[in-house]
């Protein structure tokens, strides 16, 4: 019940923030002006619309979630807030777990109005709707959801530029094919870091206009929830091991 409660709070606190509707306002337009700088593909102009358009959610999405968890967890444990949580019958995964899914919410907001965007901006563009688009869309969303609950984990100890800039890292490192090739790098890689390949292979249907089955997606939205899942429960850890608690 003190998860909902916390969640239900961090998404009021995170929707209050002047900061995402102008981040949402900016990638807003740069999908609406994306015929603009995708007109010089030599034929594949729609191609690179599509790909830049579903690049800008997931780039909005990151950016909403360091912020978000920077200003809500780590503000708050070096300003004294999370202690007086903490000290009330409040455990340190109720307090994490309910930052996440408040985040979530926000996030889920943002990915469906810039996907939407997307997809009219398409839609006005080529005369045709193309709904296939969602399943891309989806597929950034759980690329997000992983990265949130990465930066909610980072931020019990960094504030928001260092935690910013290890999870753009991680984000591109995910998305490198040496993580699932058979060298010991790529072992490490596909061990520790999120495997982002199984959303871009998504991303990259939906971008030549190949239809993707409901069940590959499924599949990999099920692998970014245990991975967020994971990382949380790591967060839960880094948070307890904290003097704060």
């Amino acid at each position: 019940m003190l998860t909902w409660v916390i969640a239900g709070h961090t998404l009021r606190e995170v929707t209050r923030q002047p900061a995402l509707y102008y981040l949402v306002l900016l990638f807003g337009l740069l999908i609406l002006t994306s015929p603009l700088y995708t007109a010089f593909g030599f034929g594949g102009e729609w191609m690179l619309m599509r790909e830049a358009g579903l690049a800008t959610v997931a780039l909005c999405g990151l950016l909403t979630a360091v912020l978000a968890s920077s200003r809500l967890v780590h503000r708050e444990i070096e300003s004294g807030t999370a202690q007086l949580v903490l000290s009330k019958p409040v455990r340190p995964y109720e307090f994490l777990i309910g930052k996440f899914l408040g985040i979530a919410g926000v996030l889920l907001g943002v990915t469906l109005l810039l996907g939407l965007i997307l997809i009219l901006t398409v839609t006005l563009t080529e005369g045709a709707w193309d709904l296939q688009l969602w399943k891309g869309v989806m597929a950034a969303y759980f690329e997000v959801l992983i990265l949130s609950g990465l930066a909610l984990a980072f931020s019990v100890h960094l504030p928001f530029t260092p935690n910013a800039v290890l999870c753009g890292t991680i984000f591109v490192l995910g998305q490198l094919s040496f993580v699932t090739d058979g060298s010991s790098l790529g072992w490490l890689g596909l061990t520790l870091l999120p495997d982002f390949t199984h959303f871009q292979a998504v991303q990259e249907a939906v971008t030549v206009r190949e239809s993707v089955p409901a069940g590959y997606l499924l599949l990999a939205g099920l692998y970014g929830v245990m991975y967020t899942t994971a990382v949380l429960l790591l967060g839960v850890f880094l948070l307890s091991r904290r003097e704060i608690v």
